[in-house]
């Protein structure tokens, strides 16, 4: 589906120095709310319509269950703030030092 290509292709980004989550194109979000996101989905095993029906979510995220490709924004959201493990940052050609 070409709408999710273009969708796929406003990435989600981290930005710790500031203390917010944000997107590429229009929208961002706190990194606390995103926490919070994040603690929602692990307690709901990922259920986006359980995580969007919860009277936890913040407010933030009510925009985001009601539009399209919700588990997808919520995916990334907790994506951009789940530290890389030692495993995946050893995928990465520049980074030495790993034991297989």
């Amino acid at each position: 589906n070409q709408d999710m290509v273009n969708e796929a292709t406003v990435l989600v980004k981290l930005c710790r120095y500031h203390n917010y989550v944000k997107n590429v194109g229009h929208r961002s979000f706190p990194l606390e709310a995103v926490k919070q996101l994040k603690e929602l989905m692990k307690s709901n095993n990922n259920n986006v319509p359980s995580v969007c029906a919860s009277p936890l979510l913040p407010l933030v995220f009510y925009p985001v269950c009601k539009g399209k490709h919700t588990a997808w924004v919520f995916h990334q959201l907790v994506k951009a703030i789940t530290p890389i493990s030692h495993c995946e940052m050893c995928k990465i050609p520049a980074c030495t030092g790993c034991l297989h």
